[in-house]
This record gives C-alpha cells, sequence and structure tokens, in this order.
C-alpha cells in the first residue's frame, strides 16, 4: 500500500520541476526581450535626440 504511493510521488515530482523551470525559462525569455527592446528603443530616441540638437546647433 505504501510503495505504490511512493512511487507516484517520485513521478510526479520531476513534472513539477519540470513545469516550474520551463515557466521560469519562458519568464526570463520574456524579460530579456522586453529589455532588449527598451534599451533598442531608448537608443533610436537618444539618437534623434543628438541628431535633433545638432541640427538646432548648427542652425
Amino acid at each position: 500500500m505504501f510503495e505504490p504511493r511512493k512511487n507516484s510521488e517520485t513521478n510526479t515530482i520531476p513534472k513539477v520541476t519540470f513545469s516550474f523551470w520551463d515557466s521560469i525559462s519562458y519568464w526570463i525569455c520574456n524579460v530579456i526581450s522586453i529589455i532588449y527592446s527598451f534599451v533598442l528603443y531608448h537608443v533610436i530616441s537618444l539618437n534623434q535626440l543628438t541628431y535633433l540638437f545638432h541640427l538646432t546647433e548648427n542652425s
């Protein structure tokens, strides 16, 4: 009676850890993509700002 229960517990634990790591890797990928797009957006806007600044400075 005790053995099958123990066996089923060891079977469910890897599934839980797998889904846990799966969600963590998914979350990390999302954060990385958000940070990447955020940085990219700011680099582009900074370039535009410096470009506009140079335009106004020259004229």
